[in-house]
């Protein structure tokens, strides 16, 4: 028989109540999958949803993925994303079909299509390995095919999802493209801002080498939006980090500094309870802030949390918004165990994540690897604690280490996160503590709704719609003159120099592939560029010390 049919629409817009009740009326059954599929486009566009619709839509979706083309499966997915509606059943279908019928391709779809289920996977915090694989080695061997925008969507996506597979090859030619082309004046500064925060993200200063071509072309800095400004500053913090960069000394850095610092100085209540608890218990701390430079370290630049100098440690409250889901893992779970069915996996992406927790370990988004990364550099431990942690007991174990503390010299500083760092938790109140989660978001907080933002990093007003990001601007630089300080001379000298022997290396090596050398692929010769690259830049910075 029939599906049981929602009893009521719970939707404000009468125009999308009677489509859902003619729907509902005549049965979904006797809809195609591409009357559907234009139906639920056309709800997400008007901009209402009823959950209980979305849900009959989703299984209908699932059951019949392989009636669905690339186009549609495409659309599918952007329209629940867009509505902030996650079902699992329907996108492990959906992603299945386009693996099994191998249309993950710039043959069987549009760059702008792959970009779509990247960034359509990322606002939905669904992560699958072997699906980004695939697009991400057809985009690396075919980069020039894609639009900025769609390059700036699927690297975002990647970034967010914390993906490492093709990582660094592909951050390498995106990176080299988009730099050509703001070099040349054909694309706007906007969209290779997100570009160059989502590689820095993706593989901190191994980027470097094209990240700084972007950062001293006068026309990445002509018409900047002022929201992008604290997007750059990942890079600084990333090159002051890891290659002891002063930042201060190059142009705009202190600028997107300030920037950065303005943009990201929201505070969550259990942070604030948290550091209400440890105020009471007279433990010195600093809150939502930029941490200091610890004796022998450079700074962080990274807001975090809390941060307890004495102890060298920095604590994260860690919310299901800022983590992801493993699909491969919660399917394989259900298959092996029996357990949850996918289907009964659906709602507001938070909520169906904090329903696959119960299940499986839900991994942290890729800004949060990128912040452990910079924080462990400058001296940092990271310890994470989950939104439903009990602040009194975080508080007590502090307590106890600062004691400790003072009593010996006997620290523990080896860069590492400790899962056993605080003591296990004792039953308190009938409530067990949770595992402590070894995990950690990054530099900005992602908001993933595509309709209005990409990141807290990126305020309202910025989005992927059209070819250019939109937003407030700032004043146009191109009649300023910009005074270069002396260290910066000096890094700019340098990085020519380490352009120009990449350049030669690469002729060099393409000369020898051509009498004999064989790559694979175009992926297999940018793995090997990689690590030429890596060279390069450390002996660009030994040469500079």
């Amino acid at each position: 028989g029939k599906r049981q049919k929602p009893a009521r629409v719970r939707v404000a817009n009468p125009t999308v109540a009677a489509f859902v009740l003619q729907v509902i009326k005549r049965g979904m059954d006797t809809f195609s999958m591409a009357e559907l599929n234009l139906i639920n486009y056309g709800i997400m566009r008007i901009g209402d949803r009823d959950e209980d619709f979305l849900k009959e839509l989703a299984q209908q979706f699932a059951e019949n993925a392989p009636e669905m083309g690339p186009v549609e499966i495409s659309n599918t997915l952007y329209a629940f994303a867009r509505q902030d509606f996650l079902h699992i059943q329907c996108v492990d279908a959906m992603l299945g079909e386009l693996k099994r019928r191998k249309m993950l391709s710039v043959e069987n779809m549009t760059p702008e299509g792959i970009a779509t289920i990247a960034y359509s996977l990322a606002t939905l915090r669904v992560k699958d390995e072997e699906v980004f694989e695939i697009m991400s080695t057809h985009m690396c061997e075919r980069v020039r095919e894609f639009s900025v925008t769609s390059i700036s969507m699927f690297l975002w996506s990647m970034a967010v999802l914390n993906i490492r597979t093709n990582a660094e090859p592909l951050v390498s030619v995106c990176l080299e493209h988009v730099s050509e082309l703001v070099e040349s004046g054909a694309v706007a500064a906007n969209s290779a801002n997100v570009v160059l925060w989502a590689a820095t993200v993706m593989v901190g200063s191994n980027c470097a080498i094209w990240g700084l071509r972007l950062l001293f072309n006068r026309r990445f800095w002509e018409n900047q939006r002022e929201e992008n400004y604290s997007m750059a500053w990942i890079f600084f913090a990333s090159l002051s980090a890891e290659l002891g960069v002063d930042t201060s000394t190059l142009y705009n850095g202190n600028l997107c500094k300030e920037k950065y610092s303005e943009n990201n100085a929201m505070l969550s209540r259990q942070n604030e309870r948290l550091s209400d608890r440890l105020r009471i218990q007279l433990i010195p701390h600093a809150v939502n802030s930029l941490p200091i430079a610890l004796e022998g370290s450079t700074e962080a630049g990274i807001r975090v949390d809390i941060a307890i100098e004495k102890l060298r440690l920095v604590i994260e409250v860690e919310g299901p918004q800022r983590m992801n889901i493993p699909l491969d893992k919660l399917i394989e779970k259900h298959a092996v165990d029996g357990g949850a069915d996918p289907k009964d996996f659906y709602g507001r992406p938070e909520e169906v994540l904090m329903s696959c927790r119960e299940l499986i370990e839900c991994g942290l988004s890729g800004p949060a690897a990128f912040k452990r990364r910079v924080l462990r550099r400058c001296g940092w431990r990271v310890v994470t604690v989950s939104f439903d942690e009990n602040e009194e007991y975080i508080a007590d174990a502090l307590e106890k280490m600062i004691a400790k503390a003072k009593t010996t010299t006997d620290v523990d500083d080896d860069g590492e996160d400790d899962e056993n760092f605080l003591p296990p938790m004792k039953e308190q109140d009938g409530t067990k503590r949770k595992e402590m989660d070894a995990s950690f978001e990054g530099p900005d907080e992602i908001n993933v709704n595509v309709a209005s933002s990409m990141m807290n990093v990126v305020r309202p007003g910025i989005s992927f719609d059209g070819d250019d990001l939109t937003g407030d601007k700032v004043p146009d630089l191109a009649t300023m003159e910009i005074k270069f300080t002396p260290e910066e001379k000096k890094l700019r000298a340098a990085h020519t120099k380490a352009i120009k022997e990449l350049r030669r290396v690469l002729m060099q090596e393409r000369g020898d592939a051509a009498g004999g050398k064989q790559y694979k692929s175009h992926l297999d010769f940018r793995r090997w560029q990689v690590g030429v690259e890596k060279k390069i830049i450390a002996d660009m910075m030994a040469s500079l010390s």
